[in-house]
């Protein structure tokens, strides 16, 4: 049985240098990936082990039925070995190991409590050795070999597929961004992007600071058609066409409108130099406040705020 146990030992080695080795070409593959492969290891040597268990058993069966006694001193050794106590309770420690009894007396008495000597259960030694096994392949794994990441690369790990998964998501359902759903986006790349298609659609109406031209000024509190991020976005999808502001929607797509209206939200306070007057009435927080009067503009091009 020790020889057994000897190469399942040996194989389970060499299974698990042979993932080893496969997963050493690929040492840039994903973590799912890794822990394919030695979740497969795992599983193959729990196989081999039942195979060996099984193939154990049943050869022990067949030389006991093969091989019966034919002589009384066979007959009778025979006999001395059934009448001991079965592996199960060996096992379990409810009965002596061979060579061994149970309840040795140690001398030590107390209150009339006699303190006994016995053998620690086999199953609670085998356990205890199965967790130094643990701890070595846990130690090699996580701290050697490195095939599995610990917690804080696993979290780190997880937080940038998080936000490939949101990027994806994100650019998935751009085309269902309304003026209801619409919200401020703060991240750097879609600020900049914003920045960028405000350059390249809004500068000659509005200036490069913001500050006005043809326009109104996208810089101070005042607002014609309301400020906020939904109103903005509203503008900009349906334009004010009696003011010459067209429709953008038909040119941009609504993750774009979202970027310029945040960008341009980013505006307020900047001051630039030479900004034009201001137009509309104050908007904060969702409520109108401080009407100032409009300049007329009878020019075709005007784009309003």
């Amino acid at each position: 049985m020790r020889k057994s146990i000897f190469s399942l030992l040996a194989i389970s080695t060499g299974i698990q240098g042979m993932y080893a080795q496969e997963a050493a070409p690929v040492a840039m593959a994903s973590q799912e990936q890794v822990n394919n492969v030695l979740t497969l290891a795992i599983i193959t040597v729990m196989i081999l082990l039942v195979i060996v268990v099984i193939l154990a058993i049943s050869i022990q069966t067949l030389i006991r039925i093969t091989l019966a006694p034919t002589t009384e001193a066979e007959k009778a050794a025979k006999a001395e070995k059934e009448a001991l106590p079965s592996w199960w309770d060996r096992f379990a420690g409810l009965a002596a190991q061979p060579g061994s009894k149970m309840d040795r007396e140690i001398g030590h008495e107390y209150d009339g409590i006699q303190e006994l000597d016995n053998d620690m259960p086999p199953w609670f030694k085998y356990l205890f050795y199965v967790t130094i096994l643990f701890a070595v392949v846990y130690g090699l794994n996580y701290h050697y070999f490195k095939f599995s990441p610990l917690q804080d690369d696993e979290y780190v790990q997880e937080m940038e597929q998080a936000e490939v998964e949101i990027a994806a998501y994100r650019e998935k359902n751009a085309m269902s961004i309304d003026e209801n759903s619409v919200v401020f986006v703060s991240d750097a790349s879609s600020i900049e992007s914003g920045k960028n298609l405000y350059i390249q659609n809004c500068v000659a109406c509005h200036g490069q600071n913001g500050g006005g031209s043809v326009g109104p000024n996208l810089t101070d509190e005042y607002w014609i058609h309301g400020g906020g991020v939904q109103n903005i976005f509203k503008t900009l999808k349906y334009g004010i066409p009696e003011k010459g502001m067209i429709a953008w929607q038909n040119q941009l797509n609504p993750k774009q409108l979202q970027e310029i209206s945040s960008f341009v939200l980013t505006l307020a306070g900047t001051n630039p130099p030479n900004a034009k007057e201001a137009q509309g009435e104050i908007w904060s927080d969702g409520k109108n406040l401080s009407p100032v009067t409009e300049t007329p503009n009878t020019d075709s091009t005007q784009v309003s705020q």
